[in-house]
């Protein structure tokens, strides 16, 4: 969560300081935070009530996984060509 708010912070100051920068930038770290913390909530909830795992924390978790290795893999490749 952490990173995800000095990566807001960072398409913030750029965004004062005249570069281009596009909304997706300013709204994916708020929108990565947010279902973090629900995702922490759900989970503290659910150990409070007793249950182990959850069926949706696990398909969150696993469209977590998938797409950030997608990403993890546009940023490898973008990263070569620079």
């Amino acid at each position: 969560m952490l990173l995800f708010t000095i990566d807001f912070g960072v398409a913030a100051h750029r965004s004062s300081q005249g570069y281009e920068v596009f909304p997706v930038d300013l709204l994916a770290p708020v929108i990565r935070v947010v279902t973090l913390a629900l995702s922490a909530a759900l989970q503290y909830y659910n150990r409070k009530k007793g249950l182990r795992t959850s069926g949706l924390l696990f398909i969150f978790w696993i469209f977590t996984a998938l797409f950030g290795a997608v990403q993890f893999r546009h940023e490898i490749r973008r990263s070569r060509y620079e």
